[in-house]
């Protein structure tokens, strides 16, 4: 038999009339280039329970540049105060604050490890399973979930391992400020983080970017003060603004976030890139104290004796948190903040006015009051006029003896 030689033209053609057959759109290339890299593939050499190992669960953590949580209780901490969840809107919160709460119930607390089907979630929520994997996808976009292992059919088992279904693994994670986070900046300010993508509409979101950019922790938080500030810009320009008592929990909670807001708009760019949360922490007490927005502004930058610290901003500090919590810590009396300085400010007034004042009624009360008739100006002018009318002083000392004896 003779060979034929396939040249280079043909097999190129070959492969365009392939790809042509298999009619598979773009949007179906880059899913399942996307189901690719996030699939996390089981050691062949895989023992018992090696998915919820403790270095298993540690190597899913470093994989992802997240940290391990260590309860379920501080992972749902940190879920509620996540820089973007926390200014998603209660329409987009609401569900996936419920999927979090199903999964601490299949969480198994001696592992810290969650394995479910997308099956039974779908079962329990009345969802689709691409809202499901919406939803696993976002906890790991925003460093809330590490996948230790996927999941896998019986039918792809390897050799010499058990054939049969496994469902996929999870680790409970919390978002590391020192590492990056996954997902594409670009898409934070736009519908893909407010809702699930229709089922509709293929191409709502653009997914392609989602796995191959990264964001940072501090970018994050930046972006959510943008996105307030855009929307809230008249209501942030004051800096004396103050938090109004006898609100309600919630109104005071939400004039609470305003306020800190307020101080990130009006502070250097560090406040910008650490959450509400912290800056919460440490400057609630100083607002429930009657302290404006100047005043906080004004003990970061100056000690309670009127000297200036000697660095500005939190250059040299190990944290943002630190550095608010070291100069607010001065301003502090028995664990009590002191009086605020424009309450001090507004004290000093009023002191400086009512002593004004009172130095001009005396004054006023010295000015009306007629002087002696043998005051010594009265005299004086006496003794003028008698040189004028005698001609002399020594005729006017003979005639009127009396102004020079006295």
């Amino acid at each position: 038999m003779s060979s034929v030689a396939t040249s280079p033209a043909s097999s190129t053609t070959s492969r365009v009339a392939f790809a042509t057959r298999s009619k598979r759109s773009p949007e179906t290339l880059a899913r399942s280039h996307r189901a690719k890299a996030a699939y996390t593939a089981r050691p062949r050499t895989a023992g018992k329970d090696w998915e919820r190992s403790p270095l298993t669960r540690a190597q899913a953590a470093h994989r992802e540049g997240v940290i391990l949580a260590r309860n379920a209780g501080k992972w749902l901490r940190a879920f509620k105060n996540h820089p973007v969840i926390s200014q998603l809107p209660r329409r987009s919160r609401r569900p996936l604050k419920a999927f979090v709460k199903w999964l601490i119930n299949q969480n198994n607390p001696k592992t810290m490890t969650v394995s479910f089907t997308r099956q039974a979630a779908m079962d329990h929520f009345q969802v689709s399973r691409r809202t499901i994997d919406y939803w696993v996808s976002r906890l790991r976009f925003f460093g809330l979930l590490a996948s230790i292992a996927s999941g896998r059919s019986a039918r792809y088992a390897p050799k010499g391992q058990p054939t049969a279904d496994l469902a996929p693994v999870y680790t409970f994670t919390i978002p590391d400020p020192n590492h990056k986070l996954f997902g594409n900046p670009d898409l934070i300010d736009t519908e893909s983080i407010h809702c699930t993508p229709s089922p509709v509409r293929e191409s709502k979101t653009s997914w392609v970017k989602t796995g191959t950019q990264k964001i940072s922790y501090q970018t994050l938080c930046a972006r959510a003060y943008a996105r307030y500030a855009r929307k809230h810009r008249a209501s942030l320009d004051s800096k004396r603004q103050q938090l109004e008592l006898g609100q309600t929990r919630m109104a005071e909670n939400a004039q609470l976030k305003h306020l800190a807001r307020c101080l990130q708009h009006h502070s250097p760019a560090d406040l910008r890139r650490i959450a509400l949360e912290p800056i919460l922490t440490e400057t609630a007490r100083f607002f429930r104290a009657g302290w404006q927005v100047a005043d906080i502004l004004h003990a970061l930058e100056t000690r309670p004796d009127g000297s200036r610290w000697d660095t500005s901003g939190s250059g040299g500090m190990r944290s943002v948190q630190a550095w608010l919590r070291l100069r607010l810590k001065s301003w502090l009396k028995d664990s009590q903040p002191i009086t605020a300085p424009s309450k001090l400010k507004v004290q000093a007034e009023v002191t400086r006015k009512a002593k004004q004042a009172r130095e001009r009624t005396q004054a006023a009360v010295e000015h009306k009051q007629p002087a002696p008739k043998d005051s010594p100006a009265r005299v004086a002018v006496r003794r003028k006029v008698a040189i004028i009318r005698c001609g002399s002083e020594q005729a006017a000392r003979h005639q009127r003896p009396e102004l020079w004896t006295s």
